[in-house]
């Protein structure tokens, strides 16, 4: 009888602090400078890039990403330096070009964590491609 007390006693604190926290909108701990890796695959071509994003606020639920990537290896460009349009709603965000859709989510207690997949159009060589893009990014 007293496990089953402290196991109502345990499931409905977790309840309680699961319902407290569904709410809580991460993405406005988004702002700021993040840095992490990233993977472009297209076919048998892979590059790996190390870099850093820089976001910065806009109206409403949009950002500015201010990215900066550098290949620590494949055959992909040596550097890659854009400025994006993005989206944040529910700890979801979006960032979305005419060769790039990527989405991913905010994570960690303080949103200092995030993880993003997606599709970029590629042109290497004359050969376009369309290479598929997974992520992990921390806040610095």
């Amino acid at each position: 009888m007293k496990w089953n007390k402290l196991f109502i006693a345990a499931a409905g604190s977790l309840l309680a602090f699961s319902i407290a926290n569904a709410d809580r909108d991460l993405c406005d701990q988004a702002v700021g400078t993040w840095n992490g890796t990233g993977t472009v695959k297209a076919h048998s071509l892979r590059c790996e890039y190390t870099g850093s994003v820089v976001v910065t606020p806009g109206t409403q639920n949009n950002f500015t990403a201010a990215v900066s990537l550098t290949l620590v290896s494949g055959l992909c460009p040596a550097t890659v330096t854009e400025t994006l349009p993005g989206s944040c709603r529910y700890n979801k965000f979006m960032l979305r070009t005419d060769n790039l859709y990527l989405m991913g989510t905010l994570k960690g207690r303080r949103g200092d964590k995030a993880e993003a997949n997606g599709i970029i159009s590629l042109n290497i060589g004359g050969a376009a491609f369309l290479g598929h893009i997974n992520t992990r990014l921390y806040k610095a």
